[in-house]
């Protein structure tokens, strides 16, 4: 499946967050709201979410699959690495 991946802003450096993502999936779904954070184990996706009244939160969408989770945040590390390669060159 197609995996269009965009950085739509990157984090504050000092941030966990490190870049705002949306992704189209097969050109016909479209996910805004997605977060690339480092975590302890690295570089993760984390889903567009919403508090409830009781403090906890829950994700909008979400991957079904661990195979299709794994490739959605490979696309996502892929976009963040080649955004600070194209930051870092010069003009």
């Amino acid at each position: 499946m197609e995996i269009d991946v965009k950085i739509t802003r990157l984090g504050a450096p000092d941030s966990n967050v490190k870049a705002y993502v949306s992704a189209t999936i097969g050109n016909c779904f479209v996910v805004r709201g997605m977060k690339l954070v480092e975590g302890k184990n690295g570089l993760f996706l984390s889903m567009p979410n919403y508090q409830k009244k009781d403090g906890s939160y829950t994700d909008v969408c979400f991957p079904t699959t661990a195979e299709f989770r794994q490739q959605l945040n490979n696309a996502a590390v892929a976009a963040y690495q080649l955004s600070l390669i194209h930051i870092s060159e010069p003009t």
